[in-house]
């Protein structure tokens, strides 16, 4: 029993430290070529893809909980100054400017 308490250390671990590393190669694919600016689902599409690049690298125990700290540090890293307004023009084109900007217009 001790053996395999040991064992399960180890291996938690281990884990630990290879999600780690993970996480931030991860956050790099989020960050990779970001515009100043982007809509939720371009948010959403990145996230997506660091989470699978995520799930590619980690193995063991400690996956799971990294993921969570993964798709955290997704959403801190789109603060609200690089959202991109969703609204879109009569002729189809998505508004070009910061989310909230026609609420300070109004003002």
């Amino acid at each position: 029993v001790n053996a395999l308490s040991w064992a399960r250390g180890v291996d938690h671990s281990v884990s630990t430290r290879r999600c780690e590393a993970s996480v931030q190669h991860s956050l790099e694919v989020y960050k990779e070529k970001a515009p100043l600016l982007y809509t939720a689902s371009e948010h959403m599409r990145r996230k997506e893809a660091a989470c699978e690049h995520l799930r590619a690298q980690a193995r063991g125990p400690a996956r799971a909980h990294h993921l969570q700290r993964l798709q955290q540090s997704c959403e801190h890293a789109w603060p609200v100054a690089r959202r991109r307004c969703p609204c879109v023009s009569l002729n189809g084109r998505v508004c070009v400017n910061a989310e909230g900007h026609r609420q300070s217009e109004n003002g």
